[in-house]
């Protein structure tokens, strides 16, 4: 898979390549601005598809049942009380871990596979500015979170 500064590269390249052919005419703009949103709709369904990493299981789930999430752990003082109502019901769960808390605490993410529920990544430290990171800092932050988990 391409990065996006390659693609950025390649689709700068493209529209220079159109704008000397087509410069001073009626086209161009039109041309341009229809390569300009190919390489949105690329980048759009790109970052869909990269962040589409949070949850690495086959969902077994059937229509009318409810999933239910747990974000920000494991915590030492409440992950271990939920673990233990949700055995109680016979229900399973998906914690979204924090991959700093899950290296903190590996006893209680083994604790939480060996009960059956699901894991996903929720970032490596679960910044407070998270929405003001750049693209390529935002990824990072979630593969990391992903990569301690695996």
């Amino acid at each position: 898979m391409y990065s996006f500064k390659q693609l950025a590269v390649f689709f700068l390249f493209i529209e220079g390549i159109i704008y000397i052919f087509l410069r001073n005419t009626d086209v161009l703009l039109p041309a341009l601005l229809s390569v300009l949103a190919i390489y949105l709709l690329l980048f759009y369904f790109s970052i869909n598809l990269k962040l589409n990493v949070y949850l690495k299981a086959k969902n077994k789930a059937k229509k009318g049942y409810a999933v239910l999430g747990f974000d920000d752990g494991p915590d030492p003082e409440m992950t271990l009380k939920i673990l233990d109502i949700l055995e109680a019901y016979n229900a399973k769960a998906i914690f979204f871990l924090i991959g700093k808390n899950a290296i903190n605490h590996p006893d209680i993410v083994r604790e939480i596979m060996k009960r059956g529920h699901l894991i996903g990544g929720h970032t490596l430290n679960h910044p407070a500015n998270f929405g003001t990171l750049d693209f390529c800092q935002a990824e990072k932050e979630i593969l990391q979170g992903i990569k301690v988990i695996e």
